[in-house]
């Protein structure tokens, strides 16, 4: 699925329960696009202020 998936940042899904499910990886996949949202909308709100 995806390369770092089970190493790094990831390693503690391997000993807990959720592994079996994707919740886990879908409540990051939402964390990960709701921040990309969030900081293209402050940059173009910061941006159209200075003009």
């Amino acid at each position: 699925m995806l390369s770092w998936e089970n190493d790094g940042l990831f390693t503690f899904t391997e000993k807990s329960n959720m592994r079996d499910s994707n919740t886990f990886m879908y409540i990051v996949g939402g964390i990960i696009l709701l921040h990309f949202g969030v900081g293209f909308i402050w940059l173009w709100v910061k941006m159209n202020k200075k003009k």
